[in-house]
C-alpha cells in the first residue's frame, strides 16, 4: 500500500527566528493627524483666528482718540450768527389748517 501523502502546506521561516520582541518606531505623524481629525480642535482653532483678527482689527482701527480743545475763560456777550439761504416759512399750523405766523 502506497504511504498516504500530506498536502497541507508547511510553511517555513525565511530568515532565523529571535525570541526578542519586535521594536516598533514611534511615530508622531499618526497621532498628529487623528488629533487635527477632531471637530472640536478645528473648532476652537478657528475661533481663536477670528479672535486674534477682531483684537488687531479693533487695535488698528478702533474709535479714534477725542481730542479737546480749551481755552481760558474770559467774561463778554455772547453772539450767534445764522447763515440762512431760502425762502423762510412758518412750520406751525393752526386748528383751521391754515399756516401761523412765524413766533
Amino acid at each position: 500500500m502506497p504511504e498516504p501523502t500530506d498536502i497541507s502546506p508547511v510553511v517555513k521561516p525565511a530568515a532565523p527566528v529571535d525570541n526578542q520582541p519586535v521594536k516598533v518606531q514611534a511615530d508622531s505623524q499618526p497621532k498628529r493627524r487623528a488629533f487635527w481629525r477632531r471637530r472640536g480642535v478645528w473648532i476652537i482653532a478657528a475661533l481663536l483666528i477670528v479672535g486674534v483678527a477682531l483684537f488687531g482689527y479693533h487695535w488698528a482701527f478702533g474709535k479714534a482718540k477725542i481730542h479737546y480743545t480749551t481755552a481760558a475763560v474770559t467774561r463778554g456777550d455772547v453772539e450767534s450768527t445764522v447763515v440762512a439761504a431760502g425762502i423762510v416759512q412758518p412750520i406751525k399750523y393752526g386748528m383751521s389748517g391754515r399756516r401761523l405766523p412765524a413766533s
